[in-house]
């Protein structure tokens, strides 16, 4: 049976309104998970990912019209929906019997709305999507065609009517699942992330845990939920080891949410790097409140570069508002010790919280430029249905513009709508602070020396330059 899974394409109106998709293209893991189990269960698939090989509307409507899979699976991000949508309109004219999965996590925060607003999706998926993908092409394989029961499944109903199959549980046992298929996936050469995010390429991508305890009020964890699960160290490395020999990383990135969240894990996972002798360099994303100077060592020698921490404020009370369970002494501990450990450390903010003014997001700027990073980002906040944030702001009806299609957290383009503004700020204004915060912190004489003082090759000379140029134009754009 013909299984085909496709991330769509950006659209030009799309790509211009999140620039950072635009040029931060990576393999997708979870569409490489999905189709790594279908083929363990001797399935056919197929998969297009649509932006690093420029593959278009047309070309996807041809191929679905010579192959007539009998399942498609379409994965959609929020600034994907459009593009979503036209495939799965295309696919139903050129092949009717096809049945239409949408999954991605803009499906997992509003799944009955995706299913409402397109008439062209038979299933919507929520949660960790491997197995429940698996239980409907089993049962399309089969001729059954009742998908009410299936756990993790929306599905469409007569008249309209959406039926649930009820949550799935998490995957307790990771290493149970087989490595991505990145062998469907293009060349790692075609994809293109972020010029100052990597230091060698090709870049892969991995996840050794999924899951994060953490209760803060602003994040959607409709995917992987609260409950950390973690690969066995060995299974990891292995997997790290593929990635080198097999497909040529020489750069990888791990998208845990948490990576340091088991600190015995970690060390071990560097002593498995240093053990086999792995030429690779690699990255993370975790939390300052879970990492201390042995771990941030032992990262650094086992190849890691950069770190990435969630920070989100420079105010107390707003870290404790919004339930991050850290405060600015750590922060400024946990940066410290990164950076005499010799790793690169980027800090993500968020500046328009509920309850902040001009001067709580001012102290946020200050203290970043304070903190000794050599990256920030500064984002507006982003309201996913499901979040505790989004909950309270829709009861208080404070949420100004639901329209989740022109949602844009980096604020860089002016015609993107804020789903909410603190009191007492316009749109405008807000854009214009974030803006100006990255022109502070990027445009320093002294931080502009210190970056030129690490290029170390012709490849960093290169990033270097891509991501000024973007800065310079994004930054200094309508204010």
């Amino acid at each position: 049976m013909k299984v085909l899974i496709i991330n769509p394409p950006l659209t030009a109106k799309e790509q211009a309104r999140d620039f950072e998709a635009a040029v931060n293209v990576l393999p997708p893991l979870g569409i490489a998970y999905i189709a790594a189990v279908l083929e363990k269960d001797k399935f056919d698939v197929t998969v297009i990912d649509s932006i690093p090989t420029k593959t278009s509307h047309s070309e996807i409507r041809s191929l679905i019209e010579k192959e007539k899979p009998e399942m498609i699976g379409i994965a959609a991000t929020i600034l994907q929906v459009e593009s979503a949508n036209l495939i799965a309109k295309n696919a139903k004219e050129v092949s009717p019997k096809s049945v239409i999965v949408i999954g991605g996590p803009h499906v997992a925060t509003m799944p009955e709305r995706v299913l409402k607003e397109s008439q062209f999706y038979e299933l919507g998926v929520t949660g960790e999507a491997e197995y429940t993908f698996r239980e409907i092409a089993r049962k399309i394989r089969k001729k059954d065609f009742n998908f009410k029961d299936v756990q993790g499944c929306y599905s469409k109903g007569s008249k309209g009517k959406i039926y649930f199959g009820g949550i799935r549980p998490y995957i307790a046992n990771l290493n149970e699942l087989p490595f991505p298929a990145r062998h469907l996936l293009p060349p790692l050469e075609l994809y293109n992330p972020s010029p100052i995010t990597y230091k060698k390429f090709p870049v892969g991508t991995m996840m050794s845990s999924r899951g994060c305890p953490a209760q803060c009020t602003f994040c959607d964890r409709s995917v992987f939920g609260n409950w950390t699960r973690q690969r066995d160290p060995i299974n990891v490395v292995d997997e790290m080891q593929e990635l080198v020999e097999v497909y040529g990383a020489k750069e990888i990135k791990f998208y845990d949410d948490t990576f340091t969240i088991n600190p015995k894990r970690v060390l071990q996972i560097c002593d498995e790097i240093k053990k086999r002798k792995l030429n690779v360099t690699w990255s993370c994303l975790t939390r300052v409140s879970n990492v201390n100077k042995e771990i941030l060592e032992a990262m650094h020698s086992s190849g890691c570069w950069h770190v990435l921490y969630g920070i989100e404020n420079g105010n107390q009370h707003m870290l404790d508002y919004i339930k991050k369970g850290t405060n600015l002494n750590q922060i400024r501990d946990a940066v410290r010790w990164a950076k005499e450990a010799g790793l690169n450390v980027r800090g993500s903010f968020i500046c328009g919280l509920p309850g902040e003014t001009k001067e709580t997001i001012e102290n946020t700027v200050k203290f970043a430029l304070g903190l000794g990073l050599d990256e920030a980002n500064f984002y507006t906040l982003v309201l996913y249905p499901g979040n505790e944030l989004y909950h309270m702001l829709k009861k208080e009806g404070k949420i100004r513009h639901e329209n989740y299609k022109d949602y844009n957290p980096l604020a860089y383009d002016d015609n993107a709508v804020l789903a909410y503004v603190p009191e007492g700020m316009e749109e405008k204004e807000l854009k214009s602070i974030i803006k100006k915060a990255h022109r502070r912190f990027y445009f320093r004489p002294a931080y502009i020396a210190r970056q030129v003082m690490q290029i170390r090759s012709k490849e960093d000379v290169k990033r270097y330059w891509y991501a000024a140029k973007a800065l310079f134009k994004l930054n200094y754009a309508s204010g």
